[in-house]
């Protein structure tokens, strides 16, 4: 039997809400690598199973949280299969760590593999799924391109067979029963986390300390403790929380085999950005073969499952839960709030995170120009400075470093772009609900304002640490021979750059800056929203300003971008240098001081240095933020 034809209007509001999705889904997935790697590999936190324990704790307290504000309605999940999840859950996550420890990577990566075909099964037998000829084929395509990639040793013993089987079976199941539970009751997965992560913390965290001392010979307990890394395991539970919800998300709005043989994306992924960043080790033919057929095999697999007969479901079974049927494609924004308020909520957080990504794209060559011009050290008399101005410092930054060069530091925001955007447009939507007296009603510009204002305090708490990893990478070869202390350590990476601030001054290191952080975010983002604001309604004329088309709000977007920076630049030049300082031996005591060294070596236009790369980033860079969370917040209705 076929689904029934959707309009090109839900269609299309389809499409983006799984673009932002599985934007979600990549971006918290690599973080959570790149933070666990760090943890596990340079701080010796070995403690896989407790770590995720921790994890679900994390995920408990913020759908705790999230209940008591009212963005998470009550709802009913039948204990017995609260506690079959929970059962595939452990399983899956004990078995993973234990088949990782007894069995070769390449064996490993076989087993992950042999997930696809597996959950396959399970939705032939549960779900009466019939997949047609090339759907099947494509999934074949994924699975050879793939292992081409990652599958080199392989060998295997009769322990670590048994381990894999429990863990290829269990993840299998558990994945398949994330998309049933959601479908059958008609729950969300804000409201499905808040049922069995309390279950699973509990669980993992009493099984945990024992599975881990078996892997290990390590006590979890024993284990020497220091603020850095409690740090490391603070942040790595942060962003396990929008793990876990964007798998639950993911898997809910597509399915357990969708879920698996896109999410192989990701590997890509992780594959691509180790080249640009890191250079060409490991990237050999085979590897480049091998993610070509993959990623062949993945927009095979989207044509082929969603035409006619590619993957139908030919026993419907309706949901139980209250007797009325809700289109999965509605289920990520509405299915937990009733009254819409965490569908707001989601909604922001999914066209900030789009927003953040274009920006992020777009803007951060022209950052890492703005930052080493801003940077680097007055010369002394008679000398010229290092960069003569932004195209010399391209020039010399592609001659020393290549073009990766220009991308240097962009791991830190990249980490932490879904979450600096989302929380940027949230806060700025919760706070235009609050000033509204009627829903709906339009704001006045004062009172975008304001709504920007507040939205510049917020960020500015998370923008502080992500900047100063970002600016420390980026002005190394700014303050190289220089006689700079800052730069005395060659970086390796943002984590590296983090792990030596903890080093010398604790979680405190991390937020320096923070007074011109908030001086340049608070004045900076109240006017580029009254600005944003008035163009909108200046070039919508007659009509309304949710009218306008792609052209008007890419200069809105543009021209706002530009006014955030017109009163604000010195701030930022201020953030700066006193970010790349050296903690032992501080060349400047405070932001005050700072300031006036800057203006008696160098004159007003030293507090402007680096305006005009930093205004040719703005706005391509912002025209691009504003018109993808706009296109992306108006599709999401």
């Amino acid at each position: 039997m076929s689904s029934p034809s959707k309009g090109p209007g839900k269609t299309d509001n389809k499409a983006v809400i799984d673009t932002a999705a599985w934007a979600f889904n990549i971006v918290t997935s690599v973080g959570i690598i790149m933070v666990n790697k760090a943890l596990m590999a340079t701080y010796g936190f070995t403690f896989a199973t407790t770590l995720t324990g921790l994890h679900f704790t994390a995920t408990t307290m913020m759908t705790v949280i999230l209940r008591w504000l009212g963005y998470i309605q009550p709802s009913h999940l039948p204990f017995s299969e609260v506690a079959k999840f929970v059962l595939f859950a452990s399983f899956s996550i004990v078995g993973m760590n234990v088949s990782l420890m007894w069995n070769s990577v390449g064996f490993y990566q076989i087993a992950k593999l042999s997930m696809i075909p597996v959950t396959c099964l399970l939705e032939i037998v549960f779900d009466k799924i019939r997949y047609s000829r090339d759907t099947r084929l494509s999934i074949g395509l994924v699975l050879v391109g793939v292992g081409v990639c990652t599958v080199t040793d392989v060998s295997v013993n009769a322990k670590g067979f048994i381990a894999a089987f429990v863990a290829v079976w269990s993840t299998s199941l558990q994945q398949y029963y994330v998309h049933h539970l959601q479908r059958k009751y008609t729950i969300g997965s804000f409201n499905l986390l808040g049922h069995t992560a309390p279950v699973q913390a509990v669980s993992l965290l009493i099984v945990g300390p024992f599975l881990d001392q078996l892997l290990t010979n390590k006590k979890v307990y024993a284990y020497d403790y220091t603020l850095t890394s409690v740090f490391f395991i603070v942040l790595s539970c942060i962003i396990a929380i929008g793990t876990n919800l964007s798998q639950f998300i993911c898997i809910g709005r597509f399915s357990a085999v969708t879920f698996q043989v896109l999410g192989h994306m990701k590997t890509i992924l992780v594959l691509i950005l180790g080249f640009l960043f890191f250079g060409r080790e490991g990237l050999s033919l085979q590897v480049i073969m091998g993610m070509a057929i993959a990623i062949m095999g993945m927009i095979w697999y989207g044509n082929a499952s969603s035409k006619p007969g590619g993957k139908e479901r030919w026993t419907q079974t309706p949901p139980v839960s209250n007797g009325k049927t809700e289109d999965e494609t509605d289920l990520f924004l509405h299915a937990d709030d009733p009254n819409e308020k965490m569908g707001d909520v989601a909604k922001d957080l999914a066209a900030g995170t789009v927003g953040g990504a274009a920006q992020l794209i777009v803007g951060h060559p022209f950052d890492t120009i703005k930052v080493k011009l801003q940077s680097q050290p007055a010369p002394l008399p008679g000398q010229p400075p290092k960069y003569s101005g932004a195209m010399d410092a391209i020039r010399q930054t592609v001659a020393a470093e290549g073009p990766r060069g220009l991308f240097k530091g962009m791991g830190a925001p990249l980490a932490t772009v879904a979450a600096f955007n989302a929380l940027l447009f949230t806060v700025r939507g919760q706070m235009e609900s609050l000033l509204r007296s009627k829903p709906g009603e339009p704001l006045s510009i004062g009172q975008q304002v304001v709504c920007g204002a507040g939205a510049g305090v917020a960020v500015s708490f998370l923008a502080c640490p992500t900047e100063l990893i970002k600016c420390r990478l980026q002005a190394q070869s700014a303050l190289a021979g220089a006689g700079s202390a800052a730069v005395a350590v060659k970086y390796g990476g943002p984590m590296d750059v983090a792990r030596h601030v903890l080093a010398e001054a604790g979680v405190k290191g991390l937020f320096k800056g923070l007074v011109p952080t908030l001086a340049r975010e608070v004045p900076g983002n109240a006017v580029m929203f009254g600005v944003y604001e008035g163009l909108k309604k200046f070039l919508s004329g007659d009509k309304e300003p949710s009218e306008l088309g792609r052209g008007s709000l890419i200069v809105a977007g543009g021209l706002a971008g530009a006014s955030f920076w017109l009163g604000v630049y010195p701030a930022d030049v201020v953030k700066s240098v006193i970010q790349v300082d050296d903690y032992k031996q501080p060349k400047y005591s405070g932001s005050v001081d700072a300031f006036r060294k800057i203006l008696a070596a160098e004159g007003a236009k030293g507090l402007y240095k680096g305006f005009g790369p930093a205004m040719a980033r703005s706005v391509p860079a912002n025209a691009a933020c504003f018109l993808a969370y706009e296109v992306t917040r108006s599709s999401l209705g």
